[in-house]
């Protein structure tokens, strides 16, 4: 998905066929959205913003080095405290889904 390309000698990745996957992807999450009933629809919405919430999360923590300790290609890969920092934002990410989804469907 992600494919590599050379500008003046240098390797940069190109991520344009996975912004024209995501942006499939946002346009089935749409047209099943309007598909579905009122009900279905609210527990559609809540179960998007559960995912959202948990991948920008996990985003976050992938650009701020905080998952290094579960990443093979990175040199602290294996070392108890990073191992434990990744364990540990994995399980608040967790739980910060879940309380976005309880937040979600208190209104």
């Amino acid at each position: 998905m992600i494919s590599m390309d050379h500008v003046a000698g240098c390797q940069t990745f190109s991520f344009k066929p996975l912004l024209h996957f995501l942006g499939l992807v946002m346009i089935a999450c749409a047209v099943i959205n309007l598909i579905l009933t009122k009900q279905r629809q609210q527990t559609f919405m809540a179960a998007m913003v559960v995912l959202s919430t948990f991948f920008l999360s996990c985003l976050i923590a992938g650009r701020l080095n905080w998952l290094k300790g579960v990443d093979p290609l990175s040199p602290g890969f294996g070392a108890t405290v990073a191992t434990i920092t990744a364990m540990l934002f994995t399980v608040g990410s967790l739980l910060l889904s879940l309380v976005a989804g309880v937040l979600f469907n208190r209104h």
